[in-house]
């Protein structure tokens, strides 16, 4: 919404100015009606709360949390990121043939729960055997949640606000990002320590 080719028809021949300020209002034009198709907020708070939980506590606490309570080498971590990646790869077939065969919205709830159920487990495991089930349920709602917000929105709007609604999902996902970086990854993490702040992050998300 904040690009020249996704404006509307007659704004683009109008020759519409594309400074920032002009963008966003036509953006937020454009997603005012979005905002009243039934189950969309519960679809953008979805998908924010996942892209939170992924910045705050798989980019921002992982990492940390392995080095500090498993005393995982550099290597050994960056290991168990791809492992973890190599996971969500192959789950992601499985949890799209589940979306198409019951509904992408059938996967939001579970995916929100494995999630926090990974963050609440991960910091109680004794090692690294331990630690390997709940890293498992990260990559599993990883694979669950990455693309199942998007298609369940797509399928609630008209054809003709579809991009805009996209659109407006990423941004959800990106003020994820930032709000979980900051929140989770920065301020949680300083009062509370790394353990406690995943934990309290797990709360969020299930509640």
């Amino acid at each position: 919404a904040f690009i020249p080719e996704t404006l509307p028809a007659s704004a683009a021949s109008a020759g519409a100015p594309t400074t920032a300020a002009s963008s966003l209002r036509q953006a937020l034009a454009q997603w005012a009606p979005l905002l009243r198709v039934p189950e969309l907020g519960a679809a953008l708070a979805v998908n924010a709360a996942f892209s939170a939980a992924m910045a705050g506590g798989n980019a921002a606490l992982l990492p940390l949390l392995l080095a500090g309570q498993f005393g995982l080498a550099p290597a050994q971590i960056g290991s168990a990121f791809a492992l973890q990646g190599a996971l969500t790869v192959v789950c992601s077939g499985a949890a799209a043939r589940l979306a198409d065969r019951y509904g992408a919205r059938t996967l939001l709830a579970p995916g929100l729960l494995a999630m926090a159920a990974s963050m609440a487990a991960l910091p109680m495991a004794p090692d690294m055997y331990w630690a390997a089930a709940p890293l498992a349920l990260s990559a599993l709602s990883q694979a669950m949640l990455a693309s199942a917000p998007t298609v369940f929105v797509a399928g609630l709007v008209q054809r003709d606000l579809r991009s805009h609604a996209i659109s407006l999902m990423r941004t959800s996902g990106d003020v994820g990002w930032l709000c979980g970086g900051v929140s989770i990854g920065g301020l949680l993490a300083s009062w509370l320590g790394t353990g406690v702040a995943m934990q309290g992050a797990a709360a969020g998300l299930a509640a």
